[in-house]
């Protein structure tokens, strides 16, 4: 899966809920939102089939691993989760991951039906294709196009 992407909102970085995991568990705020960034990539990577469905959101990252990655000790990565919990995780659930981590966008509507870039792409050079064959052609309001409005002072 080369250049996958997952998203996050807008309002992330200055989201209340980080300051009060990082006062339950009595960790910084840096620490506490750079376990979550882990989590993510965990959940975004982590693809579990669930009646022919693939879906992500659950994370499989260990708490030694989490430690290692951000050089502390895997009682403070135990004391985040466990404040997470009920807040950003449910078990090994990512709460709101449908939401926010849509399958595709297409021209800004984000949906999970929405078109991916190459059905995108495929459209336009059918566009592109139907314009080419309608150079000659007059369409009906090509006409009234050529008229100019004299506005009276």
């Amino acid at each position: 899966m080369a250049n996958a992407w997952l998203r996050l909102w807008h309002d992330m970085p200055n989201d209340p809920k980080w300051r009060t995991i990082a006062r339950v568990s009595g960790q910084p705020i840096a620490t506490v939102m750079a376990v979550y960034i882990h989590l993510l990539v965990s959940a975004s990577r982590n693809v579990t089939t669930c009646h022919g469905v693939s879906l992500r959101g659950h994370i499989d990252v260990t708490t030694e691993d989490l430690a290692s990655a951000l050089d502390v000790t895997e009682e403070v990565i135990d004391s985040i989760l466990q404040a997470m919990q009920g807040r950003v995780l449910d078990g090994d659930l990512i709460t709101g991951w449908e939401k926010r981590q849509v399958l595709k966008e297409d021209n800004g509507n984000v949906s999970q039906t929405a078109k991916s870039p190459a059905e995108r792409k495929r459209a336009q050079r059918e566009r592109e294709k139907l314009r080419n064959r309608m150079r000659g052609v007059t369409t009906c309001h090509d006409e009234s196009r050529q008229i100019k409005i004299q506005i009276k002072n």
